[in-house]
């Protein structure tokens, strides 16, 4: 299969400015006409090949398709196989031809939707910025120049002329004018974006009264575990089952009536030994005991959940034990490590660029170390080598990035300053470290209310500026991508 390009400066993509765009996710209307936001009057013409259109700015069928391919290529590189591969999509099938709902929609409808929203918010925050006086800055021409030479050089590494590099990848009417055409807009919208986003402001007395208003969103507890399972075989009688059941409800019972922390551990082992014989893969004594004592299980607030009713209950205590019961046969005896608490360890700030070429990442590495090796040299040499700005990604929490770079950010003695290039399957990361951030339910406050401040901002700019598309020109796209053309051109 050829080679397919891995983007490494990803779109522009914030939730909490996502357009709803009903016609997209649901059975496509044939005839549907172009719909539209607030803002002065405008239009598509039938058959003019604009998909989407603002009041300055058109963006064409072939543009669009650029933006489509580069987010679903983005999508399968990155998440594959922890989001759309479970979810059930295919990438060496045509998009059209896959269902991804039940209301007959596909999953070219569904990455339609996403390329619509994302689009859509480059139009909002462009105008935006030609109301306040922008121009299309050199900086901006630089990551233009930067992001399209790194298009050279994956087709060139792939054998290919750029033309068909391209035509293979995005559609034979995309060109290099319309690539530079596509990634001014988005850069320009982006600085835009930034710029609003650099406006927000707070106070720790902002954060700790958001926390008490919300305190729930906040809350976590820690909990042990040992699970009593009635045998799942066939029983016999509805009898046996209910005998069988009871038996291990029995056992489930013994071990949630102790006493202390040393009497669920005693209890606990015990039973996990008893049932060890019959394992496929039985664990040592060692393993049998660290498994009572060791794993520890941290639990976000839910009020819905048997142990989330239990857990957050008024008056609870580090101690309690609960039996809870599925009605399946599993009987889990809980022991409460914490009362609730909120997150308090400090998230980290940190500077990447990424590589799906070792040589190309030990090359850009070799360019920071031979200059002022600063958070500043850094962004400047991300820009020049991987076509990414060396953006900074602040506050950022346990569990929120992939566990190669999780590891070296969070790795005891990292200092500011510190700067490696880290691999992981398949990835070279060149990562530096700036500093530490916010503690981390701060961070997760500061996370809803920067939500807010956009989620207004950008309902102004949705009420001020007109955006309108074309439904039909978008499914001119076909569902058929280069994941799939791959598969008959070797």
């Amino acid at each position: 299969m050829k080679k397919i390009f891995k983007r490494t400066a990803a779109l522009l993509l914030c939730a909490a400015m996502l357009v709803c765009m009903a016609a997209c996710g649901k059975d496509k209307e044939k005839d549907k006409e172009p719909d539209e936001t607030g803002g002065a009057e405008i239009a598509i013409e039938p058959g003019s090949g604009v998909a989407i259109r603002s009041e300055h700015y058109d963006v064409t069928l072939d543009m669009f398709a650029y933006y489509f391919y580069k987010d679903y290529y983005d999508a399968v590189s990155l998440y594959y196989d922890t989001y759309y591969g479970p979810m059930g999509l295919d990438p060496n099938k045509d998009l059209k031809e896959q269902q991804y709902s039940d209301g007959g929609s596909s999953w070219f409808d569904f990455f339609v939707t996403i390329c619509f929203q994302n689009t859509a918010n480059y139009l909002f925050f462009a105008e935006a910025a030609l109301d306040a006086g922008d121009t299309v800055t050199d900086e901006i021409k630089a990551r233009v120049d930067a992001e399209y030479a790194q298009l050279e050089s994956a087709a060139a590494e792939s054998g290919e002329s750029v033309e068909d590099f391209i035509e293979f990848r995005f559609g034979k009417n995309v060109t290099e004018e319309i690539i530079r055409r596509s990634l001014e807009l988005y850069y320009f919208a982006t600085d835009k974006y930034d710029r609003d986003l650099a406006k927000f402001e707070y106070t720790d007395e902002d954060l700790e009264k958001y926390c008490e208003e919300n305190l729930n969103s906040f809350l976590y507890i820690d909990y042990r575990i040992v699970e009593v399972r009635a045998d799942q075989t066939k029983y016999e009688s509805d009898e046996a089952r209910e005998k069988g059941f009871a038996a291990a409800k029995e056992k489930a019972e013994y071990i949630a009536s102790a006493e202390n922390i040393d009497e669920y551990v005693e209890r606990g082992v015990e039973y996990l030994t008893s049932i060890n014989g019959a394992a496929e893969t039985p664990l040592t004594d060692e393993e049998i005991f660290r498994k009572v004592t060791n794993i520890v299980v941290q639990y976000a607030y839910n009020d819905r959940t048997q142990l989330g009713k239990w857990a957050f209950a008024d008056g609870r205590q580090p101690g309690d034990i609960t039996l809870l019961d599925n009605g399946a046969g599993i009987y889990s005896v809980i022991y409460l490590v914490s009362a609730p608490y909120r997150l308090e360890y400090t998230t980290v700030n940190y500077r990447s660029m990424n590589f799906t070429d070792k040589a190309a990442a030990e090359e850009a590495f070799a360019a920071w170390e031979s200059g002022e090796k600063t958070a500043e040299s850094f962004a400047d040499t991300a820009l020049e080598y991987a076509g990414v700005s060396g953006v900074l990604h602040e506050n950022v929490e346990l569990g929120s990035t992939n566990p190669t770079v999780e590891g070296w950010i969070f790795a005891d003695g990292r200092k500011p300053g510190d700067c490696e290039i880290v691999e992981g399957e398949g990835i070279w990361y060149i990562l530096y470290f700036e500093g530490e951030g916010e503690i981390a339910w701060k961070a997760a406050a500061l996370d809803k209310l920067k939500t807010s401040y956009i989620n207004v901002l950008y309902t102004g700019y949705q009420d001020k500026y007109k955006v309108v598309y074309d439904l039909n020109t978008m499914n001119e796209l076909s569902g058929e991508t280069a994941y799939t053309r791959a598969l008959v051109s070797d």
